[in-house]
């Protein structure tokens, strides 16, 4: 057991993840008081749904989600709160080797003067693996990790100091009023699923309040409202300065990306790097919970008071598993981040809003104020769900229709990733400003109003390196790699970049109309692409007509279509099968369940069979021995009775301890 300092420190830990890099840009784009407004608002739905939980857990004397959904919904409700909570946590860790995956091989790489290699990606993920990650992802109590818990809020503090060292000069200079927003509602969606899901801790709860000392739901509360009214203040410090530190340049959702290229800019990447590979056993213990739940089903009962204990062999493979699983997904799958988002904003919000409230309410006996309450955070929580989802998809395509054009000094594109943040645009900033300037000035120097009205700002503008034969252009967004959210302890949906402006319209039109009418009809189509490219969207104008009378004309197309038909036909036969399959699936386990159920309630009558009979046997023995004893005290009596008979026809009696005559 630890202190409640500890635990504490432990939940806090649990709570910050990559969202304190996003803060910034959240300020900037609500404003300084509507994020603040933001932030509040959700600590205090993060602490209802925690009380709830809780709650619920103590009504119900079941000390973990997959119990209180089996208490609360049956063995469907417990089979779908494991398999979110699996995916939400195993997407989680994989967003996790992400992000370590795309900012530990730059500092590397910088520190021993390597090249940045994809062979160095993988050989820091493994190493973190094998000797971070996996020796504390098989240590069985919470408790074990408050020592570091302690060191990594201590790292998050020296982070908010770091952030109002960069916004001193602004702070002094008195004029960043003017450059910032106080309050700007249009970026809010954009910004809900960070703020929605940046205070949540609901996955870790239960394994927290397990290792609380004397625990009770008053000192859990105490607990909960410290840890997240700590991060809250962090957040909100990272938020403001960062973005009064930088409200002059056009930074993006890694406040890291942001700090000048210093020595201690460079420790602080490591730290966060670090504090993220720590943070990993939070994870991984109620991901673990689920998944031998999931699996060993038989061999856990489902009534009050039952263990939860996972044996050793099984507690260190199912560790392994999930270790490799979520390496092996970052390794060889690394542009995921959009699914990661989705399950973040879906999933993340069904596991910590929604079915808190939705088991208190199952569980509250009786209409009260606080089953009310617990009534608007599940409104809430639903609200939330479609509003992420809605806000993550649409970035999703706004991402996937801006193309990034950032040249590096050594040729090669880095890339944006969104993890609730978005991530990384590694370009130097003091170069970057520099290019933007000369240009300015040489393009204000020729036509001072043309370099008014099409000025860019420096990450638009491409500069071509005179040293090297080729730059290589940018990829579209929808191939680049963006970071994943961290739902739960560290999940937060992406965070979407503002598009950049739309380009003037070239009046093209009507030449290339007029090259498509004179050209054969085999030029056409590179004509058109090149409209295509040019115009707007909306004047372009496909012949579909043309295309499918020439395939109506192709004799082998006909006979592709009619497989195509036949295999449309051959797969709705084969649905009916399939749903059968699931229907028979789903009743064998019903049935399995139910099997298991009979037994634990033929095993408890068992039980209390041989208790009752073990307590008739003791009730005999001590009625036998109150006999015994009630019989010698009689025969004691009698003897005394003899003894004091014979004193008395003897004539002899006692004066002080001597017998006189």
């Amino acid at each position: 057991m630890t202190s409640s300092m500890g635990i504490t420190m432990t939940l806090a830990n649990s709570i910050i993840g990559v969202s304190v890099l996003a803060m910034p840009f959240c300020f900037k784009q609500c404003g300084i008081i509507l994020s603040i407004v933001m932030l509040l608002l959700s600590s205090m739905l993060s602490r209802y749904a925690c009380h709830y939980l809780l709650k619920a857990a103590i009504m119900a004397r079941r000390r973990n989600f997959e119990f209180l959904a089996f208490h609360a919904y049956g063995p469907t409700g417990k089979f779908l709160v494991e398999l979110c909570i699996i995916g939400f946590l195993m997407g989680t860790c994989i967003a996790f080797f992400v992000v370590v995956g795309d900012l530990g091989p730059a500092i590397v790489a910088k520190t021993l003067g390597v090249d940045d290699s994809s062979r160095l990606r993988s050989s820091v993920l493994v190493g973190l693996a094998l000797f971070v990650v996996l020796p504390l992802g098989l240590l069985r109590n919470v408790d074990s990790l408050s020592a570091i818990s302690m060191a990594t809020i201590g790292f998050y503090v020296c982070l908010v100091l770091k952030v109002v060292v960069e916004a001193l000069p602004q702070l002094l200079a008195g004029d960043w009023m003017e450059k910032v927003h106080l309050w700007r509602p249009s970026g809010i969606m954009q910004c809900i699923p960070i703020f929605s899901m940046a205070l949540s801790c609901q996955t870790q709860l239960f394994e927290i309040y397990e290792s609380l000392y004397n625990a009770s739901l008053d000192r859990m509360n105490d607990v909960i409202k410290a840890a997240i009214n700590m991060c809250t203040g962090v957040y909100i410090c990272v938020g403001f300065f960062g973005y009064v530190a930088f409200c002059t340049q056009n930074f993006t959702g890694n406040i890291l990306m942001s700090f000048a290229p210093t020595t201690s800019s460079e420790i602080f990447k490591l730290g966060f790097v670090l504090s993220v590979a720590v943070s990993f056993p939070l994870v991984i213990f109620p991901c673990r919970a689920s998944l031998y739940s999931l699996l060993f089903r038989r061999a856990i009962v489902y009534h009050e008071g039952a263990s939860s204990h996972i044996p050793e062999n099984r507690f260190k493979w199912i560790t392994i598993f999930l270790v490799g699983a979520s390496l092996g997904v970052g390794l060889l799958i690394p542009n995921i981040e959009l699914v990661l988002g989705l399950v973040g904003s879906t999933i993340g919000v069904l596991i910590c809003v929604i079915f808190p409230a939705a088991a208190f309410i199952r569980v509250s006996p009786k209409a009260s104020s606080e089953r009310l309450a617990a009534q608007a955070v599940l409104f809430t929580g639903v609200l939330i769900l479609f509003l992420g989802t809605y806000a993550t998809l649409y970035s999703a395509s706004e991402a996937a229709s801006t193309k990034l054009d950032v040249p590096l000094e050594s040729g090669k594109l880095l890339h944006k990733g969104q993890s609730g943040v978005i991530k990384n645009k590694l370009l130097d900033k003091n170069i970057a400003g520099e290019v933007a300037d000369t240009l300015a000035k040489a393009q204000a120097a020729v036509d001072p109003a043309a370099a008014v009205n099409n000025k860019k700002p420096p990450e638009e503008l491409v500069v071509p390196d005179a040293k090297q034969p080729a730059v290589e252009v940018g990829p579209p967004a929808a191939e680049v790699r963006r970071e994943p959210p961290v739902p739960g302890a560290r999940q937060e949906p992406p965070v979407p970049v503002e598009p950049p402006a739309a380009p003037a319209e070239v009046p093209v039109a009507a030449p290339l109309k007029a090259v498509t009418a004179g050209a054969p009809k085999e030029e056409a189509a590179p004509v058109a692409a090149v409209h295509m490219d040019v115009a707007p969207a909306a004047a372009v104008e496909e012949p579909p007509k043309a295309e499918a009378v020439a395939v109506a004309g192709d004799p082998g197309q006909g006979q592709v279509r009619a497989e195509a038909a036949v295999k449309v036909q051959d797969k709705h036969e084969e649905s009916p099968q399939r749903q059968r399959v699931a229907e028979d699936a789903i009743r064998k386990e019903d049935s399995e369940l139910a099997e298991a159920q009979r037994q634990a309630d033929s095993e408890k009558e068992r039980k209390e069979a041989e208790l009752l009979e073990t307590l008739a046997r003791h009730k005999q023995e001590q009625e036998q021995l109150l006999r015994e004893q009630k019989h010698i005290l009689h025969e004691m009596k009698q003897q005394h009775e003899k003894l004091q008979a014979a004193v008395r026809t003897s004539g002899v009696c006692c004066v002080w301890g001597m017998p006189i005559k």
